[in-house]
């Protein structure tokens, strides 16, 4: 069995990567959906100025917005795999140390009612 330190250690490192990925994670969906917003906005700033604006110019404006929204996605998932992989990690580590710690209590409080009885 590992010792304590080393498993403490272990879940102090995949509590680390479990926040770095998942805020990654969090502002990647973000940075797709401002841009997608702001090219949305292009968009309609283009249809009010001209009245009748360009098809072509709008279909640009509406295939960047949603490459926008389909890269951000697609690397938000690609951070989202080692946010759950730590996560799980992060969970047995931490469920490690309180069975160890519950293991170590029951052990004390046998030794101490061992010195009770025998003070008795």
């Amino acid at each position: 069995m590992q010792n304590i330190e080393s498993v403490q250690k272990s879940k102090t490192f995949w509590g680390w990567v479990a926040s770095v990925s998942g805020i990654c994670t969090s502002l990647l969906l973000l940075n797709a959906l401002i841009g997608v917003v702001t090219e949305f906005v292009k968009l309609f700033v283009t249809l009010r100025a001209a009245g009748a604006a360009d098809p072509a110019e709008l279909a640009a404006d509406i295939s960047f917005a949603l490459l926008t929204g389909l890269w951000g996605v697609i690397f938000s998932l690609v951070f989202l795999i080692p946010f759950t992989i730590s996560l799980i990690k992060y969970r047995s580590k931490r469920r490690l140390l309180a069975t160890t710690n519950d293991a170590q209590n029951k052990e004390a409080e046998q030794d101490a009612d061992g010195d009770a009885e025998e003070a008795v």
